[in-house]
């Protein structure tokens, strides 16, 4: 991992104080769910489930990527590995990275509740 900006750190922790009082604020004032249906909530549940151990396996995948220092040479000729001033970039193998893209980004953006935050440039399916 290349070294950190602390102007990116500034911002984390911005967005972060203010969306958690946004959301805070939100259910403060509407967060009753006397009038939510059982299966609703069931359904939204098992979603965000999905996408949370969808993440996590893929954010595993990456993981492993950077653990393993060793490449087979055929995988440099495939065009699976690329080196570049010295960095080895590798392409991921597994899970949905066959037809998405960043499934680690995709799977959790699906999860949140309104459809246009699974947007087609976060969820680019290629064949």
């Amino acid at each position: 991992m290349g070294p950190m900006n602390l102007i990116m750190v500034f911002a984390g922790v911005v967005f972060n104080i203010i969306n958690g009082s946004a959301i805070g604020g939100w259910l403060g004032g509407y967060g009753s769910a006397a009038d939510v249906p059982v299966w609703q909530i069931s359904v939204g549940s098992a979603v965000f489930i999905l996408g949370l151990w969808g993440n996590i396996y893929h954010e595993e995948i990456l993981r492993e990527i950077r653990r393993d220092k060793s490449f087979d040479k055929n995988a440099q000729k495939d065009g699976r590995v690329v080196t570049s001033n010295g960095r080895v970039y590798k392409i991921p193998e597994g899970g949905l990275f066959k037809w998405v893209w960043n499934p680690h980004v995709c799977l959790p953006a699906l999860t949140r509740s309104r459809p246009q935050n699974a947007n087609s440039a976060t969820c680019v399916v290629h064949l």
